[in-house]
């Protein structure tokens, strides 16, 4: 029993013995384990930071150019801005795109597209109170300079008006030159084939130019491209309701149509290009719209060519339209018994005041003005006739002439009869004049004017065209403006002859007015049809609506304003159009490729430039 013990403790002790000689032994191999651990995770800790580092860095980067591209993007809009805004009053004249390229500082401009191309620096160009983009400057007004030694820009404002500290941006602008050539600055990568401009870096004949943007932040640039250009409206709109139906067309490459209302396309109408509504667009034609067509858009600014009503006014054609006519068509008995010295205040002499003060006569010549009006030497004005009165205006030094042509409307190839006015088919006077077709003012006769109900009468002042003036070969070129309506029928062929420039639209933006009427403007019969030809073309606004129908022709575009439909009793004094919406229908055909006509100036386009 005791040996039996006895070996069973020495078998322990010596299992015991065994296992600390080898744990004895493997102390060396866990030392270098763990010194491996401790190694590994030292690199992995290493990578860690060194990643955390990184993308710091990355996003620092990524931060530093948002900062720059929004300084850039800043910059193109109040480019774009204040092209929309130069109107050149300091050096007189008109206002364009190549007026523009001149207001560059050097010429020939630099070739660098990215230096000495700002135009927007002499405040004096531009609309009041436009914020021109100057380099920025230190506390001492010194040119704030990049490590290039250029100016650094214009600095970046926040929406509060606060400066943003390191973030500028410099603009410059060019003429959209192909990069062939010699010709410099010019649109880098910008290789177009066929004929492009005129190859003049100072002259414009597109009506489009370049904006480049470069913002920059901290170490961080970034430069956008902007084009800019002017982009007409399509070729009907109108305030109010439109509906387009029958056999209609609108075509052309702006052959669209806006209401600012509500649009219904019915029928068999064809619209070659967009058709839209701020309001609801109902589209149940059989016909085609060849563009993007939906209710829901924003509205379109529809220039005032004609004011609205208020409480002490009446619409009224805008004194800067009505002062282009050379030729002044007066109703019969529109002035009868008017003081000849404007100087009395009884309702016929102050509405041949307004008169004289909308078409710009000076104070010193309204005898002068009342007697071109007056046929005899009595005290007071004497017109019981339908008159004409030439106006014939020079400039250095401004001087205008007034001529009674009372006994001679032939001269000028008008009728009067059955209170309008026409031109017959046998005119070829009528060619190459501005007429202001004027009548007595109804609009603040009664509150009811716009009540159908009510015998309102429209205003005087009224056309109607029914002969065959004019010729497929030779067209009338003629501008009527009119204080009511206008109608069209039979086969007349007419093209507008004012040129307007006018403050209601953007300075690049010259239209030419065929038709303007305070009242509607109604189409109808085969005007300007034949052989295919369109000779039916220019402008044509009202202030109220528009009625298109028959199987007539127009070239150009057609708007309407919301002023309230004045219907009146049925015959001579009715309105034309005795309805509150706009319509085209009919086989009428309205075709619009853009030129002189109402738009807007736009951002057509814009990238990023990788220097």
């Amino acid at each position: 029993m005791k040996t039996s013990i006895l070996s069973i403790r020495r078998s322990l002790a010596g299992i015991w013995s065994s296992a600390r000689r080898a744990n004895g032994d493997e102390r060396g191999a866990a030392l270098i384990m763990a010194l491996l651990m401790m190694a590994l995770m030292l690199a992995l800790t290493m990578g860690i930071s060194l990643t955390a580092i990184s993308e710091l860095g990355v996003s620092n980067t990524y931060g530093n150019q948002t900062q720059a591209f929004e300084a850039a993007e800043a910059g193109l809009y109040h480019g774009l801005n204040l092209v929309r805004n130069f109107d050149n009053h300091s050096a007189g004249g008109s206002p364009s795109f190549t007026k523009l390229l001149l207001m560059r500082p050097t010429s020939p401009p630099n070739p660098n597209y990215l230096l000495g191309n700002n135009p927007f620096i002499d405040s004096s160009a531009f609309a009041s109170g436009a914020t021109m983009i100057t380099d920025a400057v230190d506390a001492g007004g010194h040119t704030i300079l990049n490590a290039s030694g250029n100016p650094v820009g214009h600095q970046l404002v926040d929406a509060n008006g606060n400066a943003v500290p390191n973030a500028y941006y410099s603009v410059h602008l060019i003429d959209d030159e192909p990069s062939a050539g010699a010709v410099s600055p010019k649109v880098p990568n910008f290789n177009p084939t066929g004929a492009w401009e005129d190859g003049d870096v100072n002259k414009d004949t597109n009506n489009r130019v370049v904006i480049y943007s470069t913002g920059t932040y901290a170490s961080s640039s970034v430069t956008l491209e902007g084009w800019v250009g002017f982009v007409p409206y399509p070729a009907l709109i109108a305030e109010k309701d439109v509906t387009v139906s029958g056999n209609s067309q609108i075509l052309g490459a702006y052959g669209g149509v806006h209401s600012n209302s509500n649009l219904a396309v019915s029928g068999s109408a064809d619209i070659a290009q967009t058709a839209t509504a701020s309001g609801t667009a109902t589209f149940t034609t059989n016909g085609t719209i060849g563009g993007f067509h939906a209710g829901g858009q924003p509205k379109l600014n529809i220039p005032k060519f004609v004011t609205a009503p208020t409480a002490t006014s009446s619409p009224h054609l805008q004194d800067y339209i009505v002062q282009t006519a050379d030729v002044i068509l007066l109703d019969p008995s529109f002035a009868d018994g008017a003081d000849r010295n404007l100087a009395t205040s009884d309702a016929v002499t102050l509405r041949v005041k307004k008169l004289a003060d909308s078409l710009g006569i000076p104070s010193a010549q309204y005898a002068a003005f009342a007697s071109a009006i007056d046929s005899n030497a009595s005290g007071n004005v004497d017109q019981t006739n339908a008159e004409a009165i030439k106006i014939t205006r020079t400039t250095n030094p401004v001087t205008i002439s007034l001529t009674h042509e009372t006994s001679n409307l032939g001269t000028y190839g008008w009728n009067y009869s059955s209170n309008k006015w026409d031109i017959p088919s046998n005119s070829a006077g009528a060619d190459g004049h501005t007429f202001y077709i004027v009548g007595v003012d109804n609009y603040n006769t009664s509150a009811g004017v716009v009540n159908g109900s009510v015998a309102v009468p429209q205003n005087g002042g009224n056309v109607s065209i029914h002969g065959n003036a004019g010729s497929q070969a030779s067209p009338i070129h003629t501008t009527i403006l009119a204080t009511g309506s206008i109608e069209v029928n039979g086969n007349p062929y007419l093209a507008g002859n004012s040129v307007l420039k006018t403050p209601e639209l953007p300075p690049f933006v010259q239209v030419r007015i065929l038709f303007a009427a305070v009242e509607d403007i109604k189409v109808t019969g085969d005007v300007g049809a034949g052989n295919g030809q369109i000779n039916f073309a220019g402008i044509c606004y009202a202030g109220e609506q528009v009625d298109l129908s028959g199987s007539g022709d127009i070239n150009g575009q057609i708007l309407a304003l919301d002023n309230p439909n004045v219907s009146g009793t049925n015959g001579s004094n009715a309105s034309p159009v005795n309805q509150t919406n706009n319509t085209i229908t009919g086989h009428f055909t309205l075709d619009f490729d853009g030129g002189q006509a109402i738009g807007k100036i736009v951002l057509m386009s814009w990238r990023q430039i990788k220097e």
